[in-house]
């Protein structure tokens, strides 16, 4: 995450909670996300960002 992000409160969190990299947030719903201690508007403003700068979104096509 400290490749891809400025946001060092983001990396910190992302990291504190076993999100090493931006792939390993796509085994968790959005959801779920916002239920974890820490993790703010902020955060998910941060992690769509990242998502969309990397082109990860074509991942969730297949399930819409």
């Amino acid at each position: 995450m400290r490749e891809l992000s400025e946001n060092q409160d983001f990396v910190f969190w992302s990291e504190e909670n076993g999100f090493d990299t931006l792939g390993d947030y796509f085994g968790n719903s959005l959801a779920s996300l916002h239920e974890r201690e820490g993790f703010n508007p902020r955060f998910y403003k941060e992690l769509l960002g990242l998502i969309s700068k990397y082109h990860y979104g074509s991942y969730f096509e297949d399930y819409y």
